[in-house]
């Protein structure tokens, strides 16, 4: 039976699936006649028309280039059911590796994730072609500034502040300064073969975390830090992970103060997906209070006592 676009709006990523793979295999047939050079984001978009189409969407209820101030050049790029249905933003990318430095497309992926966060739709969609071997460039890169990359089904992306804070200066120009509503969670439901290395990599953007009883959600700019108190990051999170390390370091001895290397021996042990390198830079320089600089988070939960050696700071 056929879906119409309201029950495709409230839908589980899932029933999703379906559309990106019928657009997948429209894009590799194209490659496969020879027009993959040809190829743009509006192809990728009318591919998309037309599995909704086959999906039971009449073409009525799907437009494009929706004025939406806060997204990519001020539009949707493609909407099911007006701007409180369902939202997709696009990026179509044909060149087997990224000539640019990873920081610019890992931000141009942020900027869109943060931008369909404050657009108030029922399901938003970051639907991008890119080279796999792009992806996990990136991926490698993302681990590297504690940022769990979304370049594989079940992967989550969590955005929050402080994560922004300590991106290459390359990424955060390419993110751009508006305000946000964070944290904003993405998670890869589809990576779906194209041609060659090219592939599908579709992503659902959630509804931003539910604001603190008695306050807003969080807004912000990226940007430098106020020297205010920093707000708790979203479990998972390389910071969340080591505070949580510490705190059981710190329980299992008689001494206020620990090393880094227990720290990391203390995540390793329990299969953290951060890297040894990741947990030390995010320890000693975002974390510590002692330390301040550009694309320094400033955390300011720990102060260095000696080599190697930290103290949690009051109220942490």
């Amino acid at each position: 039976m056929a879906r119409t676009a309201t029950q495709l709006a409230r839908d589980t990523p899932e029933l999703w699936s379906p559309v990106w793979a019928e657009v997948a295999v429209a894009l590799s047939a194209h490659w496969r006649a020879g027009r993959g050079h040809l190829l743009t984001e509006d192809a990728l978009r009318l591919s998309a028309v037309v599995a909704l189409g086959d999906a039971g969407v009449d073409p009525s209820r799907v437009t494009a280039d929706v004025p939406e101030p806060v997204l990519r050049q001020g539009v949707a790029d493609l909407v099911v059911d007006g701007l409180s249905g369902v939202v997709v933003q696009l990026r179509y990318s044909a060149a087997r590796t990224d000539s640019r430095p990873a920081a610019v497309p890992m931000g141009e992926l942020l900027g869109d994730v943060m931008r369909l966060g404050c657009v108030p739709a029922r399901r938003r969609w970051v639907v991008q072609v890119i080279s796999a071997r792009t992806m996990s460039h990136l991926a490698s890169a993302a681990d590297r500034h504690s940022l769990v990359w979304p370049s594989e089904v079940g992967r989550r992306l969590v955005v929050e502040r402080g994560a922004l804070e300590w991106l290459p200066a390359a990424a955060q120009r390419a993110v751009g300064r508006a305000p946000w509503q964070l944290p904003v969670v993405a998670t890869c439901t589809d990576v779906l073969a194209v041609h060659g290395e090219l592939a599908l990599f579709a992503l659902e953007v959630e509804t931003p975390g539910a604001p603190p009883p008695g306050g807003e959600a969080e807004l912000g700019e990226v940007g430098p830090r106020r020297r205010d108190e920093p707000p708790e990051s979203p479990r998972g999170t390389a910071r969340a992970d080591i505070l949580d390390a510490v705190r059981r370091i710190l329980a299992a001895s008689d001494q206020d103060t620990f090393g880094v290397e227990e720290v990391v021996a203390d995540l390793s042990a329990r299969g953290s997906r951060f890297a040894a390198a990741t947990v030390r830079t995010m320890l000693t320089s975002h974390m510590c209070a002692d330390v301040r600089g550009r694309g320094i988070a400033a955390f300011d939960d720990v102060e260095r006592v000696g080599p190697g050696t930290y103290r949690l700071r009051a109220g942490r």
